[in-house]
């Protein structure tokens, strides 16, 4: 669970969880990281930009400088559809109207 002054889960509770559900030693914390991004990637619905910010990689250089874009009605829609088993394959329009 998150803590009480934030939303975010720490990495060590997500390892914990991850070694409750018999994983230790099978898996990462970060391997999820990394499979979210390559199914998300090559999904080909979503901008690069948008997954890197949900995985709180930020950019660097002159284009972190100029740009202090969030993507979060982007991402807000990425996320739903890839709550849903399969939803991403058939809802591509929802990422141009946010719906």
């Amino acid at each position: 669970m998150a803590s009480a002054r934030s939303e975010v889960i720490s990495e060590n509770r997500m390892l914990d969880i991850l070694y409750r559900m018999g994983m230790r030693g099978k898996a990462t914390v970060h391997g999820f990281r990394d499979l979210a991004s390559t199914v998300l990637n090559e999904s080909g619905q979503f901008q690069a930009d948008w997954i890197e910010h949900q995985l709180a990689h930020q950019p660097r250089g002159v284009r972190a400088a100029c740009n202090s874009a969030r993507y979060l009605q982007h991402r807000r829609v990425m996320i739903r559809l890839s709550r849903r088993s399969g939803a991403a394959r058939h809802e591509p329009d929802a990422l141009r109207t946010g719906t």
